[in-house]
């Protein structure tokens, strides 16, 4: 019974890992989403697409993080610092950040 209950977390990290181990960029789209969803995971992959240089992919992590938690800071700089989303993502994106910190100076003097 507890294997039932644990498998789907199981699942889910092992999909991560291996998407680490074979550096395969497609596998960790599909792991970040996969149920249970998790902010770390869809955080952690979404960055290392993006130090990947795959805006796209990560671009594409950062939207489905967001819709799964609008209050993560760190979901809302993945769309943010991304080259490929568009500027009305990436103001939505400062905005949201700005009302999760409103004190943070970086952000509310970033320029893209």
């Amino acid at each position: 019974m507890a294997f039932i209950l644990t498998f789907p977390l199981f699942n889910a990290d092992r999909l991560a890992r291996q998407a680490d181990t074979k550096k395969d960029a497609i596998l960790a789209v599909r792991a970040a989403k996969t149920y249970p969803e998790s902010v770390v995971r869809y955080n952690r992959l979404g960055a290392g697409l993006y130090q990947s240089r795959l805006y796209d992919l990560s671009l594409d992590i950062g939207r489905s993080a967001v819709k799964f938690n609008p209050n993560s800071y760190q979901t809302w700089i993945l769309i943010l610092l991304n080259p490929n989303a568009t500027i009305e993502e990436r103001n939505k994106a400062k905005e949201a950040l700005m009302q999760i910190d409103p004190f943070n100076k970086e952000i509310k003097n970033y320029k893209f």
